[in-house]
């Protein structure tokens, strides 16, 4: 019936999400903390989710939360004793410091662009940035580990006499159809 094929879907797509989390963290021996989706905001201004992990599971602000195999979707900006929200990378207040898998491994700040696009910034001009190149943490941010992948240079936009350029980033996930995360904590 189609109760059963929806649960079954829902279950099949969430045991997928959890053995991609899996094989990160068989990788890396972070403390963290898996938690489902339970809201998303409505507010065109902000980009941020709820969860349903909090204080009592020690997830506190600023703590870095990623997807799939390590990817980086937010930081923990609110928490409560149950629950926390999550601001999205592409939210107009995120800003992450992030390297470049280029020649030069590139520096630069990735920002949200009020929840439409993630862009890499202070990029210096003279640098080589192809379509394709991923974008990681840099772990020069607070309380960010290195190397989470964030996602893959889609454009770049050069400005004649600027010195910095700027790169469009496709994030790594649909930071649209998230439902487990998982929080890295400090505990």
């Amino acid at each position: 019936n189609q109760i059963d094929a929806a649960r079954l879907a829902l279950i099949t797509r969430e045991n997928a999400e959890l053995r991609e989390q899996l094989l990160f963290f068989d990788k890396n021996t972070s403390a963290h903390v898996g938690a489902n989706v339970i809201g998303k905001s409505v507010d065109p201004l902000s980009n941020t989710i709820l969860i349903d992990k909090g204080e009592q599971d020690y997830v506190v602000v600023n703590d870095p939360v990623v997807a799939a195999e390590g990817v980086l979707i937010g930081r923990i900006t609110m928490v409560q004793e149950k629950q926390a929200t999550v601001r999205l990378i592409n939210d107009n207040q995120s800003k992450v410091g992030a390297t470049l898998i280029n020649r030069e491994r590139s520096i630069g700040l990735v920002e949200g662009g009020f929840g439409i696009s993630v862009q890499m910034t202070f990029i210096p001009q003279n640098e080589s940035v192809t379509i394709g190149d991923l974008v990681v943490t840099s772990g020069l941010s607070d309380d960010m580990p290195r190397g989470l992948l964030i996602g893959t240079v889609e454009s770049v936009e050069k400005q004649p006499y600027q010195p910095f350029q700027m790169a469009i980033i496709s994030p790594a996930v649909d930071l649209d159809r998230l439902l487990i995360v998982s929080v890295l904590t400090r505990e």
